[in-house]
C-alpha cells in the first residue's frame, strides 16, 4: 500500500541537489506493508521492506529510514521517547543503508516478547469470557441495555491499551465471532429477540470502542512522528547546510584551481558563471556575454551545432575552436559540453574549455618529426633493419630496394635477416656486452646478382618487440673510389717525376704533399718540406728569369711549363723541368697547385755536349781546311828551311876553319839556327801528320833532360813575360821509352799555359815552378804556376775539346796533352789552388807499348 510522506519531496529534493544521503526514520503506523517480505513503492519513491522481525526499512536513491513496532497503549510521550531511541539507535552500514543498533535489536526482540505475552493474556480473558457466555442462560450478553457486550468492550480495551491498533481491531473482530458463537451455544433464558437485541449492542459497543480507541492512538502516534520528524528535520537540514557548505569549498577549488576554464551555459549561450576568464578580461566582461562574443566566427558554426545537439538530445559534445589574446597570440581550446537536467529537461550546460595549444604545437612537430623520419627514412640511401633475437624481422626501411633491389614484402618473406646478410655476421655476446658494434663489413648481392659492399652498424634496442637494429650502408662506389684513389696514390708514388702540392688557400702556399721520387731528386725528405714554400730549392740562385714567369702564372692561376735550377739539399745543382698546374674544386674555386718536376740535368749535358760537339765539327771543318793549308806550308816552308839547314851547315863547315875563338862562337849560333830549323820542321811535319794515322817513334829518354829542353826552347817568350822558372829536380831519374817530342810538346804546351794564365799577375810575382819525382813504377812531372787558378766548372771541363779560358784560345792543348800522355799509359790531372794552378803527369817506367796511331 502507498502513502505520502509530508516533507518527503523536500528532503529529498535537498538531498538530490547536494548529492548527498539524508537519514530518518519513520513510525510504523505510517506504511502499511502487504506481508513479510513484500515491498511497496511511496510517492515519495521509498522502497518500502518489512522484515520479519517486525522491522520497517525504507529507502531511497537518498533516504534511508529504520523504525520498529511499539506498543499502542503507551502514551504518546513513551511513544516519543521509544522512537527517539529508535533515531538514536539506528546506524548507516556501509553501503548506504541505515540500520538498528544491537541494542535497537534488543529492545524490539523484547518488545515483541511482550506483545506475545499481551496477546496471550487477552486471549485467555477472551475466553474466559466466552465461558462464562456459554454456560449462563442467556449469557452475559442477556442483560439488558448496552451492558450486554461490556466483558467484551473490556478486551478490546486491553488491547488498544497494551497492544497497537491493529491488534485492537483483531481482537474486536474475535470478540465478534465469539459473541455471534455464544449466541447459538447459550443455554435459552429468555426471549430470542432480546437476546438478539442485546448481542447486536454489544457488537456495535465493541467496535465503537475499537474503532475509536485505534483512532486515538493513530493520532497520538502521528504527533510523535511529527515531532521526531521535526527534530530530524532540523538535524538533516543543519547537516545539508553544512554538507552545502563543504561542497560549495570543495567546488570552488576544484574549479578556482582549474587549469582549464569551466562555463555554465544558458539556451541563450550566453555565460552564467565562469571560473576564470581567459587572459585579458575580467569576470564582469564575461558573466551575461554570449558565448559566440568570445568565438571567432569561423568557428560559430561548430559552437552552435554542438550545444543544439546538446540542448535536444541531452547527450554531451565537443568543438574546438580558438581564441586570440591581446598581444596577437592565438590559443587553441578544446571543449566538452555537458547537459544540465532539470525536471527531465536540459535547463543549462557546463562547458569545460581546456587550452590545447602547446598539445597542438607538440602534436604538430610531432607528426613534423615522423614525417621528416618518415621523409628521412625513404629517402637516405642507409637501410635500417630491426629484429628480436631470433633475427626475425619486426621493422623494415621502405627504401631497402635501394640497396638490395627487394621490395619491402619481399624482404620480409624471407622471415630472418640471416637470409639476407647471411650467417655469423657479429658475435651476440660482444653485442651485449658493448651494446653496439659499429663499422661491421659484410658484402651482400642484390636481386641481379651484383655484389655490394656493405658498412653495418648493429645496436641493441627495444622497440615494439624488436631487439637488434641494423644501420647498412651500402659503401661499394666508396670502396670502388678508394680502391681507384690507392691506385692512383700508388701511381703517383711509383711515379719517376717529382710530384709537390701547395695550399692556394694559404698566404705563403705551404708545401702539403711530396711524392718518393721528388725526396729522392731533392734530397729532402717531406718531413723537411711541409709546411714551407718551394722557393728554398732555387737557393741563392734567385735571379733565374723562369722564375719571374713562375710568379706571374701564379698570380693569374694558370699553367706554366719552365726550366730552372735548383739544388739538392747537398747543395749540388740540378736542372729541374718543372710544370705547374692549378687544382680547381667543385665550386671552380683553386684550391691547390700541383707541381711536376723533372730531372733534366743529364738532357742539359747532352744539348751542351749536343752544342759542343756542333763546335768540335765546326772545328774539325777549320782543322780540315787548315790541314790542307798546313799541307801546302809545309811543301811552301819546306824548301826555305831545307835551305836554312844546308846553308847554315855550310857556314859551320867554313866556320870551322877560321882561327879563334870567335870562330867556335860563330859555330855555336850556326848550329842553333840549324837545330832550330830542324824543330821547325819537325813541327811542320807533325801538323801535316795531325790529320792523319802515323806511328809513335819511341826510344830511351830522360825525363829532366826533356823538361830542360822545354825551357831553352820557350826561353825567348819566358824572358819577355818576366816569368821566373824554378826546377827542382830529381838527379837521377830512370830512363823512360817514349816519344820525346811528343812528351816535349806536353811540356811546352803546359808552360805556354801557365805563362798565359799570369798575364794579370803582377810581374813581379809571376813564377813557374817545376818538380820532378820518382816512384818505383813512374815518374812525375809537377808544373806550378801563381795565376789566379781556375774555377770548379773549369776543373770539369778543363781537358775537354775545345773547351777554353782564353778568349782567342782553340781549346786543344790540353787535349791533345792528355791524348799524348794517355797514349803513353800514362795520366795528365789538374789542381787548382788558392794561388795558381798545377799540373801533373806521370809516365809509367819501362813502359815500351807501342800503339797504333797518335793521339
Amino acid at each position: 500500500m502507498e502513502d505520502h510522506l509530508p516533507g518527503a519531496e523536500h528532503w529529498l529534493s535537498i538531498a538530490r541537489y547536494r548529492n548527498v544521503t539524508t537519514e530518518m526514520v519513520y513510525m510504523g503506523s505510517l506504511f502499511r506493508p502487504r506481508r513479510d517480505g513484500d515491498d511497496c513503492q511511496t510517492p515519495s519513491s521509498f522502497t518500502v521492506h518489512r522484515l520479519s522481525n517486525g522491522t520497517i526499512c525504507f529507502e531511497s536513491k537518498f533516504l534511508v529510514g529504520v523504525t520498529r513496532d511499539t506498543m499502542t497503549n503507551s502514551h504518546t510521550t513513551r511513544q516519543s521517547s521509544d522512537r527517539a531511541d529508535d533515531i538514536a539507535g539506528a546506524r548507516e552500514d556501509g553501503r548506504g543503508r541505515s540500520v538498528v543498533s544491537a541494542e535497537a535489536v534488543n529492545e524490539g526482540r523484547r518488545g515483541r516478547l511482550r506483545t506475545s505475552h499481551a496477546v496471550g493474556l487477552l486471549l485467555l480473558l477472551t475466553a474466559g469470557v466466552f465461558w462464562i457466555d456459554t454456560v449462563t442462560p442467556l449469557g452475559v450478553a442477556g442483560a439488558a441495555g448496552v451492558m450486554g457486550g461490556v466483558p467484551y468492550v473490556l478486551v478490546v480495551l486491553a488491547s488498544l491499551w497494551i497492544l497497537q491498533r491493529e491488534y485492537a481491531l483483531i481482537m474486536a473482530a474475535l470478540c465478534t465471532l465469539l459473541l455471534i458463537a455464544g449466541f447459538f451455544v447459550s443455554p435459552a433464558g429468555g426471549e430470542l429477540w432480546q437476546v438478539a437485541m442485546n448481542r447486536s449492542f454489544a457488537v456495535f459497543a465493541i467496535w465503537t470502542t475499537a474503532l475509536l480507541g485505534a483512532a486515538a492512538k493513530h493520532s497520538s502516534s502521528l504527533a510523535a512522528v511529527n515531532a521526531a520528524l521535526s527534530a530530524q528535520e532540523t538535524a538533516t537540514r543543519k547537516q545539508a547546510e553544512e554538507a552545502l557548505h563543504v561542497s560549495e569549498e570543495h567546488w570552488r577549488s576544484l574549479t578556482e584551481y582549474s587549469p582549464d576554464h569551466i562555463m555554465l551555459i544558458d539556451e541563450e549561450l550566453k555565460i552564467q558563471y565562469i571560473n576564470r576568464p581567459v587572459s585579458g578580461l575580467t569576470v564582469d566582461d564575461v558573466i551575461g556575454a554570449p558565448l559566440l562574443d568570445f568565438v571567432p566566427p569561423k568557428c560559430h558554426e561548430d559552437v552552435v551545432n554542438c550545444f543544439a545537439g546538446v540542448f535536444a538530445a541531452g547527450e554531451p559534445g565537443q568543438y574546438e575552436t580558438t581564441y586570440c589574446s591581446d598581444d596577437g597570440t592565438e590559443r587553441v581550446f578544446e571543449a566538452f559540453v555537458g547537459p544540465i537536467v532539470k525536471s527531465g529537461k536540459v535547463t543549462a550546460a557546463t562547458c569545460r574549455a581546456t587550452d590545447i595549444t602547446d598539445r597542438r604545437r607538440t602534436e604538430e612537430a610531432l607528426r613534423e618529426s615522423e614525417e621528416m623520419h618518415r621523409v628521412t627514412l625513404t629517402n637516405i640511401s642507409d637501410t635500417v633493419l630491426i629484429t628480436d633475437d631470433a633475427g626475425d624481422y619486426t621493422f623494415i626501411c621502405p627504401n631497402a630496394h635501394i640497396i638490395f633491389d627487394y621490395s619491402e614484402e619481399e624482404i620480409r618473406r624471407t622471415k630472418n635477416i640471416s637470409a639476407l646478410l647471411g650467417e655469423g655476421l657479429f658475435d651476440p655476446g660482444q653485442l651485449r656486452a658493448r651494446g653496439e658494434l659499429t663499422n661491421i663489413e659484410c658484402e651482400v648481392r642484390d636481386r641481379r646478382g651484383d655484389p655490394h659492399a656493405l658498412l653495418i652498424n648493429v645496436k641493441h634496442v627495444s622497440i615494439k618487440g624488436g631487439t637488434t637494429l641494423y644501420s647498412c650502408r651500402d659503401v661499394t662506389a666508396r670502396k670502388r673510389a678508394q680502391a681507384e684513389l690507392r691506385l692512383r696514390n700508388l701511381a703517383i708514388e711509383s711515379a719517376r717525376n717529382g710530384i709537390l702540392i701547395a695550399d692556394a688557400c694559404s698566404d705563403d702556399m705551404p708545401i702539403v704533399y711530396v711524392n718518393p721520387a721528388f725526396e729522392r731528386m731533392t734530397g729532402y725528405s717531406a718531413k723537411d718540406v711541409f709546411g714551407k714554400n718551394a722557393r728554398y730549392l732555387h737557393g741563392s740562385d734567385r735571379d733565374q728569369p723562369e722564375l719571374a714567369e713562375v710568379r706571374r702564372a701564379l698570380r693569374e692561376s694558370r699553367d706554366v711549363h719552365v726550366t730552372l735550377r735548383n739544388y739538392r739539399k747537398d747543395g749540388t745543382l740540378f736542372w729541374n723541368d718543372l710544370s705547374i698546374s692549378p687544382v680547381r674544386s667543385d665550386d671552380g674555386r683553386i684550391t691547390h697547385f700541383i707541381g711536376v718536376q723533372n730531372d733534366v740535368t743529364e738532357q742539359k749535358a747532352s744539348e751542351r755536349e749536343l752544342r759542343e760537339n756542333e763546335q768540335r765539327l765546326t772545328h774539325v771543318a777549320r782543322l780540315s781546311t787548315m790541314g790542307a793549308m798546313v799541307a801546302g806550308i809545309s811543301h811552301e816552308l819546306g824548301q826555305p828551311l831545307y835551305a836554312i839547314t844546308n846553308y847554315s851547315d855550310a857556314c859551320a863547315t867554313a866556320a870551322e876553319q877560321l882561327q879563334g875563338g870567335q870562330g867556335e862562337q860563330v859555330v855555336d849560333w850556326i848550329r842553333r839556327i840549324s837545330e832550330q830549323a830542324n824543330i821547325a820542321g819537325t813541327i811542320l811535319k807533325r801538323l801535316r801528320d795531325f790529320t792523319r794515322p802515323s806511328r809513335a817513334e819511341r826510344m830511351e829518354a830522360d825525363l829532366n833532360s826533356i823538361v830542360r829542353q822545354s825551357i831553352e826552347s820557350t826561353a825567348l817568350e819566358l824572358r819577355d813575360r818576366n816569368v821566373r822558372i824554378e826546377l827542382q829536380l830529381t838527379e837521377p831519374l830512370p830512363r823512360l821509352f817514349v816519344d820525346r817530342v811528343q812528351i816535349l810538346q806536353v811540356m811546352i804546351n803546359l808552360l805556354r799555359n801557365s805563362w798565359e794564365a799570369m798575364e794579370e799577375t803582377a810581374e813581379d810575382e809571376r813564377r813557374i815552378e817545376i818538380c820532378t819525382q820518382a816512384t818505383e813504377t813512374d815518374e812525375t812531372v809537377i808544373v806550378r804556376d801563381s795565376g789566379p787558378g781556375f774555377g770548379k766548372e773549369g776543373e770539369q771541363r778543363l781537358f775537354d775539346q775545345f773547351y777554353s779560358t782564353k778568349a782567342a784560345g782553340m781549346g786543344l792543348g790540353l787535349a791533345i796533352s792528355r791524348s799524348i800522355i794517355e797514349s803513353h799509359q800514362g795520366r795528365l790531372w789538374s789542381t787548382s789552388t788558392d794561388v795558381g794552378a798545377v799540373f801533373s803527369f806521370a809516365l809509367p817506367i819501362g813502359c815500351n807499348s807501342l800503339l797504333e796511331t797518335d793521339p
